[in-house]
């Protein structure tokens, strides 16, 4: 799996100070990768190259340049999903979760970046 985020960033987000449920948490991390990943339908994980000017740049069969960095929508999406995993472990109270469908403010993050074919 692509490691989009780490154990520290996440245990930083959730501002936990101990590695004691770092397996949970692994866990955590691994889930809301492959969810948000899924939800993408092949959308770019990394962000564009871009030329001296602020263009995009692209290789010789005109497809785009990708850095190595992930797309920061994406890595935030991913945090805000454990904080949901994490605050939610046994039920969804506030019913903030649809059967097919992700919490609304991670919807409002990701759609963007979704293909709408393939949505």
């Amino acid at each position: 799996m692509i490691a989009v985020v780490t154990l520290e960033q996440a245990r930083l987000r959730l501002r936990i100070d101990t590695t004691d449920g770092d397996a949970d948490l692994q866990l955590m991390i691994d889930s809301a990768t492959d969810i948000v990943i899924r939800h993408l339908k092949g959308a770019p994980l990394y962000e564009q190259e871009l030329d001296g000017d602020g263009k995009p740049v692209v290789d010789g069969d005109g497809n785009p340049v990708y850095t190595e960095e992930f797309v920061p929508a994406i890595v935030n999406a991913i945090l805000l999903l454990i904080g949901y995993l994490n605050k939610d472990r046994d039920n969804d109270k506030d019913h903030e979760w649809d059967e097919n469908s992700l919490p609304r403010p991670i919807r409002a993050i990701l759609n963007p970046l979704r293909d709408p074919a393939l949505a």
